[in-house]
């Protein structure tokens, strides 16, 4: 891999940093959770919501506003792509259409769509 040549404080997360970052959330959702204290739930959510940002390469706003209904399933109910609304605030009275666009799962991202699955089906009715 080439050295990043530009500002060290902005450059992207090699490999092995960001498998550290998904072990230190798992981690994290672990020890929430054995503590017996409020949070695990939140901290589901929150690891949950940075692994499907990374692995479907969601914007800042698709993320916030990702909704059951964007999750599409393909062969075997598995979510096979999200559906993304960003929807546009409101500015100057003026009303703007909504810009879509749908991002596609590739086969190396199956751990975020069980994770997905996971938050949805265990996790989000409580």
């Amino acid at each position: 891999m080439n050295d990043y040549e530009g500002n060290p404080a902005r450059r992207p997360l090699g490999y092995d940093e960001l498998q550290a970052l998904f072990d230190f959330l798992d981690e994290r959702v672990d020890r929430v959770a054995r503590s017996g204290r409020k949070g695990a739930l939140a901290a589901m959510r929150d690891a949950q919501m940075i692994k499907t940002a990374y692995a479907f390469g969601l914007r800042r706003n698709e993320l916030c506003r990702l909704e059951i209904a964007d999750l599409r399933p393909i062969a075997r109910g598995r979510v096979g792509h999200l559906r993304l609304c960003a929807r546009p605030l409101r500015q100057g009275g003026q009303r703007r259409v909504p810009r879509r666009r749908t991002v596609l799962s590739v086969p190396e991202f199956d751990w975020a769509i069980e994770g997905l699955r996971q938050w949805v089906e265990e996790a989000r009715p409580y």
